[in-house]
């Protein structure tokens, strides 16, 4: 374990007003077991972000090349799995990394990403998306303002 990942345990057992941490203390494991345990533990934080998400799951998928073991290993469904490998792929990287814009967003962008490349050019899909992206990001920001007013 690393200092911040002791560092975020030390203020969230401080928080929840505990004595102790509670933790699992594995012994003897191999540096790929203990990525394995590191990535699941990391998924199931509150503040991962999508990018990070991506991340994790394509590792994982690239090591066991099975979306059935990914979703086992961090004990989520096989869609969940889907879902982040789909946008890992299919998403411009600007897209990907933009925090505005939800899971479910991204997903939907990424069927267009797909559906767009059927049609398109790969390059010319890929700035579809983004101007689509860019426009739900504007139409968002406006409705927000009209429910501030």
């Amino acid at each position: 374990m690393c200092r911040s990942q002791v560092k975020r345990r030390v203020k969230a057992a401080e928080k929840a007003g505990l004595k102790e941490i509670p933790a699992i203390i594995y012994e003897n494991l191999d540096r790929r077991q203990a990525i394995e345990i590191s990535l699941s533990e990391t998924i199931h934080r509150v503040e991962v972000t999508d990018v990070d998400l991506m991340d994790a799951v394509t590792s994982l998928y690239e090591q066991y090349g099975s979306v059935k073991a990914v979703a086992q290993l961090l004990g989520k469904s096989e869609g969940w799995v889907r879902k982040y490998l789909k946008m890992e792929k299919k998403l411009p990287d600007e897209v990907k990394k933009d925090q505005k814009l939800g899971v479910e967003v991204k997903v939907a962008l990424a069927d267009l990403m797909t559906k767009a490349t059927g049609l398109l050019d790969e390059n010319k899909a890929r700035e579809l998306t983004s101007k689509v992206a860019d426009e739900i990001k504007k139409e968002d920001l406006k409705r927000r303002m009209l429910e501030d007013s």
